[in-house]
């Protein structure tokens, strides 16, 4: 009809009651979190820390672990898959690049992102424990973590003045919170290798991709995992 308006497909989608439970369930655990970041550092230590805190690590965590904790919640209850597929999916790229900048901050927030790298974990076995890949997933998924807390490093190109003071052989990878690393106090000795890591990821989640691919092909195309309720 002349001048009747058609609401968009993908916005018909988005705006699901699973969506608006998941959307509303991280809003609310991000702020309550990003408020305990920012006044309870300050109360209980007089540290003046409490803004970046809040903001750089407990607001964003917080918010990734309510919209996972209302995405297992959907999941359990099998309640549009596919919408909550989706949504995981987001989380778990988000909580990626999130690391990748939290990496040039400090060792530390990567390190306590791991901890909600370990809850996508959990909940992709929820959302995926009818689907035949799901092996495959949650080795992805258990992989990513790993690389995080042993990442690739090279010598830092900024800090020839520093060389002399380590003699040894420069490790291909090291732990996390290897002192080499350490930036706080003195220009480090080594560096993580950004690219390298990037790399790491794009090879697992592209080899995991066709593998799951193939198990789908070999089982017919059925999944259960994303069948809508």
């Amino acid at each position: 009809m002349a001048g009747s308006f058609t609401t968009p497909p993908l916005y018909n989608e988005m705006m699901t009651v699973v969506s608006a439970s998941i959307f509303r369930s991280a809003a609310v655990a991000g702020i309550v979190a990003l408020a305990l970041g920012i006044f309870a550092p300050t109360f209980l230590s007089g540290s003046n820390i409490g803004p970046l805190f809040g903001v750089f690590f407990s607001g964003p965590a917080g918010a990734a672990l309510g919209a996972l904790y209302a995405i297992g919640k959907a999941a359990l209850e099998k309640r549009e898959m596919r919408m909550v597929v989706k949504w995981l999916a987001g989380v778990w790229i988000a909580t990626l690049l999130y690391t990748l900048f939290a990496l040039t901050i400090s060792r530390l927030l990567p390190m306590m992102f791991v901890g909600v790298q370990v809850v996508i974990l959990v909940t992709s076995a929820i959302v995926f424990r009818d689907r035949r890949s799901r092996s495959i997933i949650l080795a992805l998924l258990t992989f990513i973590p790993i690389t995080i807390l042993f990442p690739p490093v090279i010598r830092a190109w900024w800090s020839p003045q520093l060389q002399p003071r380590w003699t040894g052989p420069i490790p291909k990878f090291t732990f996390i919170l290897n002192p080499l690393l350490d930036a706080s106090h003195h220009v480090p000795v080594l560096a993580i290798h950004k690219s390298m890591l990037l790399l790491e990821w794009f090879v697992a989640i592209l080899i995991a991709l066709v593998l799951c691919f193939v198990i789908e092909r070999r089982n017919g195309g059925h999944d259960p995992a994303v069948r809508t309720a």
